[in-house]
């Protein structure tokens, strides 16, 4: 997206549930990283072009920064309530 999303469209893309780049995650898999937090870059893209069911996701530390790819039952979005 290139234009940034008004308050209001991004509340109602988080009801729906819809993910959004550059979003707060809190890692659940793999246990090395679990209760660490990253940042969503984008969706895993194939070789052929296609993108895959697992998400690119930043994880920035005092030791090391790396990049994990996820599915999305192994992170969870952190979001204000």
């Amino acid at each position: 997206m290139s234009r940034q999303l008004s308050l209001v469209n991004k509340r109602a893309l988080e009801k729906q549930g819809v993910v959004l780049l550059g979003e707060e995650v809190e890692i659940l898999k793999p246990l090395l990283y679990c209760g660490q937090r990253g940042r969503l870059l984008q969706r895993e893209e194939m070789c052929h072009g296609d993108f895959s069911d697992r998400w690119l996701v930043l994880v920035d530390t005092e030791q090391e920064s790396l990049i994990l790819s996820l599915a999305a039952i192994e992170f969870r979005v952190c979001r204000e309530t």
